[in-house]
Protein backbone atom coordinates (compact mmCIF):
# COMPACT_ATOMS: atom_id res chain seq x y z
CA UNK A 1 0.00 0.00 0.00
CA UNK A 2 1.17 3.35 -0.99
CA UNK A 3 2.11 6.80 1.31
CA UNK A 4 -1.68 7.81 2.65
CA UNK A 5 -1.20 12.30 2.83
CA UNK A 6 -1.75 13.51 6.28
CA UNK A 7 -5.48 15.17 6.31
CA UNK A 8 -3.96 18.11 8.39
CA UNK A 9 -0.68 19.02 6.53
CA UNK A 10 -0.38 16.65 3.38
CA UNK A 11 2.30 15.10 4.42
CA UNK A 12 2.65 11.29 3.19
CA UNK A 13 3.03 9.56 5.65
CA UNK A 14 5.04 5.38 5.83
CA UNK A 15 2.42 2.73 5.73
CA UNK A 16 1.65 1.62 9.33
CA UNK A 17 2.54 4.87 11.20
CA UNK A 18 -0.01 6.12 13.62
CA UNK A 19 0.92 9.61 14.01
CA UNK A 20 2.43 12.09 11.19
CA UNK A 21 5.60 12.73 11.55
CA UNK A 22 5.33 16.47 10.51
CA UNK A 23 2.42 17.76 12.49
CA UNK A 24 1.40 14.81 15.22
CA UNK A 25 -2.07 14.33 13.93
CA UNK A 26 -3.40 11.14 14.54
CA UNK A 27 -3.91 8.67 11.59
CA UNK A 28 -7.15 7.17 12.81
CA UNK A 29 -9.38 8.67 10.60
CA UNK A 30 -12.54 11.18 11.43
CA UNK A 31 -13.44 10.87 15.05
CA UNK A 32 -17.16 11.19 16.02
CA UNK A 33 -17.74 14.40 17.77
CA UNK A 34 -19.29 11.84 20.65
CA UNK A 35 -15.89 10.43 20.85
CA UNK A 36 -13.43 13.32 20.49
CA UNK A 37 -10.95 13.27 23.51
CA UNK A 38 -11.03 16.24 25.98
CA UNK A 39 -8.38 15.15 28.24
CA UNK A 40 -5.56 17.74 29.82
CA UNK A 41 -6.08 21.21 30.05
CA UNK A 42 -8.77 21.16 26.94
CA UNK A 43 -11.09 19.31 29.66
CA UNK A 44 -10.74 22.43 32.27
CA UNK A 45 -11.60 24.44 29.34
CA UNK A 46 -15.00 22.99 28.22
CA UNK A 47 -16.44 22.97 32.23
CA UNK A 48 -15.48 27.11 32.26
CA UNK A 49 -16.69 27.88 29.11
CA UNK A 50 -19.78 26.25 29.56
CA UNK A 51 -20.10 28.18 32.46
CA UNK A 52 -18.91 31.61 30.78
CA UNK A 53 -21.34 31.30 27.84
CA UNK A 54 -24.32 30.78 29.28
CA UNK A 55 -27.42 31.70 28.32
CA UNK A 56 -25.97 32.65 25.47
CA UNK A 57 -24.38 29.88 24.22
CA UNK A 58 -24.71 26.19 25.47
CA UNK A 59 -21.33 24.53 24.79
CA UNK A 60 -21.62 21.03 23.67
CA UNK A 61 -18.49 19.10 23.41
CA UNK A 62 -14.73 19.79 21.70
CA UNK A 63 -14.38 18.92 18.21
CA UNK A 64 -10.70 19.99 18.37
CA UNK A 65 -7.42 21.58 19.11
CA UNK A 66 -4.13 22.47 18.16
CA UNK A 67 -1.22 24.71 19.44
CA UNK A 68 -3.03 27.71 18.96
CA UNK A 69 -7.00 27.49 20.23
CA UNK A 70 -9.39 24.86 20.66
CA UNK A 71 -12.50 24.58 18.87
CA UNK A 72 -15.70 23.66 20.54
CA UNK A 73 -19.24 22.68 19.71
CA UNK A 74 -22.27 25.12 20.81
CA UNK A 75 -26.02 26.11 20.31
CA UNK A 76 -27.32 29.55 20.49
CA UNK A 77 -31.19 28.32 20.59
CA UNK A 78 -32.42 32.31 20.56
CA UNK A 79 -31.22 32.87 16.98
CA UNK A 80 -31.66 28.61 16.61
CA UNK A 81 -28.24 27.50 15.19
CA UNK A 82 -25.33 25.93 16.19
CA UNK A 83 -22.01 27.90 16.45
CA UNK A 84 -18.50 27.08 16.75
CA UNK A 85 -16.52 28.50 19.68
CA UNK A 86 -12.69 29.13 19.25
CA UNK A 87 -11.33 29.49 22.55
CA UNK A 88 -7.10 30.58 22.68
CA UNK A 89 -4.62 27.97 23.95
CA UNK A 90 -4.30 28.31 27.85
CA UNK A 91 -0.43 28.76 27.16
CA UNK A 92 -0.59 32.03 25.04
CA UNK A 93 -3.22 33.35 27.38
CA UNK A 94 -0.52 33.42 29.58
CA UNK A 95 1.36 36.44 27.74
CA UNK A 96 -0.91 39.63 27.63
CA UNK A 97 1.04 40.51 24.41
CA UNK A 98 -0.74 37.43 22.81
CA UNK A 99 -3.99 38.11 24.49
CA UNK A 100 -3.92 41.75 22.53
CA UNK A 101 -2.64 40.34 19.61
CA UNK A 102 -5.62 37.39 19.44
CA UNK A 103 -8.32 40.16 20.23
CA UNK A 104 -6.90 42.58 17.45
CA UNK A 105 -6.25 39.53 15.33
CA UNK A 106 -9.97 38.40 15.95
CA UNK A 107 -11.54 41.81 14.96
CA UNK A 108 -9.47 42.12 12.10
CA UNK A 109 -10.96 38.87 11.01
CA UNK A 110 -14.64 39.63 11.72
CA UNK A 111 -14.74 42.60 9.33
CA UNK A 112 -14.21 39.93 6.49
CA UNK A 113 -17.20 38.82 4.58
CA UNK A 114 -17.31 36.54 1.99
CA UNK A 115 -19.15 33.54 0.95
CA UNK A 116 -16.14 31.65 1.09
CA UNK A 117 -14.87 32.19 4.42
CA UNK A 118 -16.33 31.06 7.70
CA UNK A 119 -18.16 34.08 9.49
CA UNK A 120 -17.15 35.56 12.96
CA UNK A 121 -20.30 36.75 14.89
CA UNK A 122 -19.04 37.76 18.56
CA UNK A 123 -15.45 38.29 19.95
CA UNK A 124 -15.50 38.10 24.20
CA UNK A 125 -13.75 37.29 27.19
CA UNK A 126 -15.35 35.57 30.39
CA UNK A 127 -14.33 33.39 33.13
CA UNK A 128 -10.86 34.14 32.20
CA UNK A 129 -10.97 32.86 28.67
CA UNK A 130 -10.43 34.78 25.58
CA UNK A 131 -13.08 33.39 22.67
CA UNK A 132 -14.66 34.05 19.43
CA UNK A 133 -18.11 32.66 18.18
CA UNK A 134 -18.57 32.03 14.52
CA UNK A 135 -20.31 30.01 12.02
CA UNK A 136 -20.39 26.33 12.21
CA UNK A 137 -19.85 24.50 8.80
CA UNK A 138 -21.07 20.58 8.96
CA UNK A 139 -18.93 19.10 6.68
CA UNK A 140 -15.44 17.65 5.58
CA UNK A 141 -12.61 19.85 4.82
CA UNK A 142 -10.07 19.68 2.15
CA UNK A 143 -7.60 17.47 4.53
CA UNK A 144 -10.43 14.54 4.74
CA UNK A 145 -11.24 14.64 1.10
CA UNK A 146 -7.08 14.52 0.06
CA UNK A 147 -6.58 11.49 2.92
CA UNK A 148 -9.64 9.68 1.42
CA UNK A 149 -8.99 10.26 -2.50
CA UNK A 150 -5.28 8.67 -2.22
CA UNK A 151 -4.47 10.44 -5.71
CA UNK A 152 -5.02 13.61 -7.50
CA UNK A 153 -8.91 15.12 -8.21
CA UNK A 154 -10.48 15.92 -10.91
CA UNK A 155 -9.76 19.08 -12.79
CA UNK A 156 -13.13 20.49 -12.69
CA UNK A 157 -13.68 20.04 -8.75
CA UNK A 158 -10.08 21.83 -8.36
CA UNK A 159 -11.33 24.62 -10.59
CA UNK A 160 -13.89 25.03 -8.46
CA UNK A 161 -12.27 25.08 -5.41
CA UNK A 162 -9.53 26.84 -6.98
CA UNK A 163 -11.87 29.99 -7.76
CA UNK A 164 -13.40 29.92 -4.43
CA UNK A 165 -10.00 29.81 -2.14
CA UNK A 166 -8.54 32.37 -4.15
CA UNK A 167 -11.37 34.73 -4.13
CA UNK A 168 -11.54 34.63 -0.19
CA UNK A 169 -7.93 35.14 -0.25
CA UNK A 170 -7.93 37.65 -2.23
CA UNK A 171 -10.93 39.80 -0.03
CA UNK A 172 -8.59 39.33 2.86
CA UNK A 173 -5.86 40.68 1.15
CA UNK A 174 -7.63 43.64 0.35
CA UNK A 175 -8.43 44.45 3.60
CA UNK A 176 -4.78 43.63 5.02
CA UNK A 177 -5.16 40.27 5.88
CA UNK A 178 -2.89 37.90 5.16
CA UNK A 179 -3.91 33.93 6.55
CA UNK A 180 -0.07 32.54 6.70
CA UNK A 181 -1.47 29.30 7.02
CA UNK A 182 -3.48 27.70 3.79
CA UNK A 183 -3.56 24.23 4.07
CA UNK A 184 -5.75 21.53 3.94
CA UNK A 185 -7.27 21.11 7.32
CA UNK A 186 -7.90 24.74 6.83
CA UNK A 187 -10.17 24.79 4.24
CA UNK A 188 -14.02 23.31 4.98
CA UNK A 189 -16.09 22.02 2.55
CA UNK A 190 -19.70 22.60 3.44
CA UNK A 191 -22.99 20.42 2.68
CA UNK A 192 -23.32 22.32 -0.95
CA UNK A 193 -19.89 21.39 -1.97
CA UNK A 194 -18.58 24.75 -1.32
CA UNK A 195 -15.09 25.51 -0.06
CA UNK A 196 -14.48 28.02 2.89
CA UNK A 197 -11.43 29.53 4.61
CA UNK A 198 -11.06 29.41 7.95
CA UNK A 199 -8.72 29.87 10.69
CA UNK A 200 -7.32 33.92 9.34
CA UNK A 201 -5.54 35.47 11.73
CA UNK A 202 -5.05 33.15 14.30
CA UNK A 203 -1.40 31.84 13.18
CA UNK A 204 -0.45 35.87 13.12
CA UNK A 205 -0.56 35.44 16.86
CA UNK A 206 2.52 33.92 17.43
CA UNK A 207 4.18 36.22 15.06
CA UNK A 208 5.59 38.68 17.69
CA UNK A 209 8.67 40.38 16.75
CA UNK A 210 10.31 38.57 20.10
CA UNK A 211 8.97 35.17 18.84
CA UNK A 212 10.95 35.84 15.22
CA UNK A 213 14.09 36.49 17.24
CA UNK A 214 14.30 33.19 18.62
CA UNK A 215 13.57 31.69 15.41
CA UNK A 216 9.88 30.56 15.49
CA UNK A 217 8.02 29.97 12.12
CA UNK A 218 4.74 30.80 11.87
CA UNK A 219 2.76 28.06 9.38
CA UNK A 220 2.83 24.69 8.33
CA UNK A 221 6.09 23.77 6.46
CA UNK A 222 4.41 21.79 4.00
CA UNK A 223 2.29 24.48 2.34
CA UNK A 224 4.69 27.45 3.70
CA UNK A 225 6.34 30.21 1.21
CA UNK A 226 10.05 30.80 0.88
CA UNK A 227 9.80 34.01 2.81
CA UNK A 228 8.05 32.39 5.89
CA UNK A 229 10.84 29.63 5.87
CA UNK A 230 13.28 32.69 6.31
CA UNK A 231 11.43 34.37 8.62
CA UNK A 232 11.40 37.49 6.17
CA UNK A 233 8.45 40.34 5.24
CA UNK A 234 5.39 38.28 4.70
CA UNK A 235 2.24 39.89 2.17
CA UNK A 236 -0.32 38.63 0.40
CA UNK A 237 2.53 36.83 -2.13
CA UNK A 238 2.92 34.55 0.90
CA UNK A 239 -0.97 33.31 0.55
CA UNK A 240 -0.29 32.80 -3.20
CA UNK A 241 2.68 30.48 -3.07
CA UNK A 242 0.57 28.43 -0.58
CA UNK A 243 -2.64 28.46 -2.69
CA UNK A 244 0.10 27.29 -5.21
CA UNK A 245 1.30 24.62 -3.33
CA UNK A 246 -1.94 23.34 -2.06
CA UNK A 247 -3.68 23.52 -5.45
CA UNK A 248 -0.73 21.56 -7.15
CA UNK A 249 -1.21 18.50 -4.39
CA UNK A 250 -4.79 18.43 -5.34
CA UNK A 251 -3.65 18.54 -8.93
CA UNK A 252 -0.94 15.82 -8.47
CA UNK A 253 -2.52 13.94 -5.13
CA UNK A 254 1.12 15.00 -3.08
CA UNK A 255 2.62 18.21 -2.58
CA UNK A 256 6.03 18.90 -4.61
CA UNK A 257 8.04 18.83 -1.31
CA UNK A 258 7.76 15.98 1.51
CA UNK A 259 9.97 14.82 4.32
CA UNK A 260 11.46 15.99 7.96
CA UNK A 261 10.75 19.45 8.84
CA UNK A 262 14.05 21.19 7.59
CA UNK A 263 13.94 19.28 4.40
CA UNK A 264 11.03 20.67 3.57
CA UNK A 265 11.80 24.04 4.42
CA UNK A 266 14.97 23.99 2.70
CA UNK A 267 13.17 22.99 -0.10
CA UNK A 268 10.85 25.60 -0.17
CA UNK A 269 13.69 28.02 -0.39
CA UNK A 270 16.27 27.17 -2.72
CA UNK A 271 14.77 24.10 -5.07
CA UNK A 272 12.65 24.54 -8.24
CA UNK A 273 9.10 21.86 -7.58
CA UNK A 274 8.88 19.51 -10.15
CA UNK A 275 6.82 20.93 -13.10
CA UNK A 276 3.03 20.29 -12.55
CA UNK A 277 2.83 18.62 -16.01
CA UNK A 278 5.51 15.92 -14.87
CA UNK A 279 3.49 14.96 -12.14
CA UNK A 280 0.00 14.84 -14.15
CA UNK A 281 0.61 14.98 -18.11
CA UNK A 282 -3.23 15.32 -18.86
CA UNK A 283 -3.29 18.43 -16.94
CA UNK A 284 -3.72 21.15 -19.63
CA UNK A 285 -0.34 23.37 -19.80
CA UNK A 286 -1.77 26.43 -19.26
CA UNK A 287 -3.43 25.39 -15.86
CA UNK A 288 -0.21 24.15 -15.11
CA UNK A 289 1.57 27.25 -15.94
CA UNK A 290 -0.56 29.37 -14.19
CA UNK A 291 0.13 27.44 -10.78
CA UNK A 292 3.57 26.82 -11.23
CA UNK A 293 4.28 31.19 -11.33
CA UNK A 294 2.28 30.82 -8.25
CA UNK A 295 5.22 28.83 -6.76
CA UNK A 296 8.09 31.10 -7.77
CA UNK A 297 10.84 31.17 -5.04
CA UNK A 298 10.86 34.84 -5.03
CA UNK A 299 7.33 37.20 -4.65
CA UNK A 300 8.03 39.39 -7.44
CA UNK A 301 8.40 36.70 -9.66
CA UNK A 302 4.66 35.57 -8.61
CA UNK A 303 1.63 37.04 -10.15
CA UNK A 304 1.05 40.49 -8.86
CA UNK A 305 -1.78 39.77 -6.67
CA UNK A 306 -4.50 37.38 -6.56
CA UNK A 307 -6.71 39.56 -8.85
CA UNK A 308 -4.81 38.20 -12.26
CA UNK A 309 -5.31 34.71 -10.97
CA UNK A 310 -9.07 35.15 -10.73
CA UNK A 311 -9.26 37.12 -13.71
CA UNK A 312 -7.53 34.83 -15.51
CA UNK A 313 -9.93 31.88 -13.95
CA UNK A 314 -13.49 33.65 -13.66
CA UNK A 315 -13.05 34.64 -17.71
CA UNK A 316 -16.35 33.22 -19.36
CA UNK A 317 -15.65 29.98 -20.70
CA UNK A 318 -12.62 29.22 -18.80
CA UNK A 319 -14.01 26.43 -17.11
CA UNK A 320 -14.44 24.59 -20.78
CA UNK A 321 -10.91 26.23 -21.77
CA UNK A 322 -9.21 24.30 -18.97
CA UNK A 323 -10.69 20.99 -19.72
CA UNK A 324 -10.23 21.58 -23.45
CA UNK A 325 -6.78 22.49 -22.60
CA UNK A 326 -7.15 26.19 -23.58
CA UNK A 327 -7.29 28.96 -20.75
CA UNK A 328 -7.11 32.53 -21.90
CA UNK A 329 -4.58 34.72 -20.92
CA UNK A 330 -1.82 32.62 -19.76
CA UNK A 331 0.68 30.87 -22.23
CA UNK A 332 4.13 29.41 -21.06
CA UNK A 333 5.82 33.29 -21.61
CA UNK A 334 3.76 33.97 -18.36
CA UNK A 335 5.88 31.74 -16.27
CA UNK A 336 9.01 33.72 -14.36
CA UNK A 337 12.54 33.48 -15.33
CA UNK A 338 14.14 31.52 -12.79
CA UNK A 339 16.48 33.40 -10.20
CA UNK A 340 19.48 32.37 -8.57
CA UNK A 341 18.06 31.25 -5.69
CA UNK A 342 15.51 29.03 -7.18
CA UNK A 343 17.71 27.75 -9.64
CA UNK A 344 18.26 23.72 -9.25
CA UNK A 345 21.85 23.28 -7.99
CA UNK A 346 22.10 26.76 -6.19
CA UNK A 347 22.70 26.69 -2.90
CA UNK A 348 19.42 27.86 -0.99
CA UNK A 349 19.93 30.64 1.48
CA UNK A 350 20.27 29.03 5.15
CA UNK A 351 16.76 28.19 7.53
CA UNK A 352 16.83 29.07 10.80
CA UNK A 353 15.93 25.72 12.97
CA UNK A 354 13.14 26.28 15.13
CA UNK A 355 10.00 25.03 16.35
CA UNK A 356 6.88 25.15 14.39
CA UNK A 357 3.53 25.61 15.82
Amino acid sequence: MPPSPCKQCGTLIPQGSRFCPQCGASLGGSTPLAEVPTDGPWEAILVRLREAALPRYQVRKLLGSGGMAGVYLADEPRLGRRVAIKVMSPGLMADPAQVDRFHQEARATARLSHPNIVTIHEIDDRGGLHYFVMAYVEGRTLGDVLFDAQGPLPIPVVLRWFRQMAGALHHAHRLGIVHRDVKPGNILLDGDGNALVTDFGIAKVADEPGLTRTGMLVGTPTYMSPEQCLSTDITGAADQYSLGVLVYHMLTGSPPFTGGTMAVLQAHVGQRAEPLMSRRPECPVELATLVDRMMAKDPADRWPSLVEVLEILEEPGTSTAISTGMLPGVGRAALPSETARGAPGSPPPPVSPGPTP
